[in-house]
């Protein structure tokens, strides 16, 4: 990301409407695959252990299983919201191949991690994303981000790039677990404007999370998405947006 954020500190750009195409690649599905001795092979070399690969596994069957609850309080909270409608919704459970790719990139760059360590913060293999206008989308967000404390959710993280990205992103990220604790997901809060930039960007997006790019190719794929996310307005009073007091004894990122 900009400036103020590392590649990996920023949101992810999978969450298209169907009619920008899938996310995940052709056919729905990111380059990688499982092989007859239990564990994947990705693109670019990345890989995971056969028991990397089933830990894995594992977690994204945990997040299909608590998925319909999410989602029904997810729909909940954006009517609650106002003005603001959720978008991306068929994307909301990132892909198999998607994910492992995501965790064997980590496991490359930070080596002296475990894929459970990785796992604990696998929170964007559940996401949404919240759309407001401009004139609305301050209220809109912070009536949202009250409620979701009001139902006893602990905030596991909290980024304005509004105020923070130096321009090669714009949006509001959350993400928020409980109860139970391990039951994370990411909600993204963007005005029309920032969630087409996020669309446009995608694919540098995901090229900069590859391995093996030389410092001009990254240099020229920032850019690109400061350039575009560049055009897009700061929604009036956006910059203030803060996470409220928490209730007694709730968790802040």
């Amino acid at each position: 990301m900009a400036s103020a954020a590392a590649v990996e500190d920023v949101p992810d750009g999978d969450d298209e409407d169907a009619e920008d195409g899938d996310p995940d690649g052709a056919d729905g599905k990111a380059d990688g695959r499982n092989l007859r001795d239990g564990s994947w092979q990705g693109p670019g070399g990345l890989v995971l252990t056969p028991e990397q690969n089933r830990l894995v596994s594992t977690h994204m069957a945990r997040v299909t299983a608590f998925e319909p609850a999410v989602t029904a309080m997810v729909r909940t909270l954006a009517d609650s919201a106002g003005s603001g409608r959720l978008v991306g919704l068929q994307y909301r459970v990132k892909s198999e191949h998607s994910l492992k790719r995501r965790i064997a990139l980590s496991l490359l760059r930070h080596p002296v991690r475990t894929a459970e360590e990785v796992l604990d913060h696998g929170y964007d293999a559940l996401r949404y994303t919240l759309c407001a206008e401009p004139e609305h989308y301050a209220s809109c967000v912070e009536r949202a981000l009250e409620r979701l404390l009001e139902l006893g959710l602990a905030s596991a993280r909290f980024r304005n790039f509004w105020r923070e990205s130096g321009g090669e992103y714009r949006g509001v990220n959350t993400v928020w677990q409980g109860p139970p604790r391990r039951r994370m997901f990411e909600l993204q809060f963007h005005t029309p404007d920032s969630y087409r930039a996020t669309v446009v960007t995608h694919t540098a997006y995901e090229r900069l999370r590859q391995p093996g790019l030389t410092d001009d190719t990254a240099a020229g794929l920032r850019a690109l998405q400061s350039a575009v996310f560049g055009r897009v307005p700061v929604p009036p009073a956006a910059r203030a947006i803060a996470l409220p007091p928490a209730p007694p004894g709730a968790e802040r990122s």
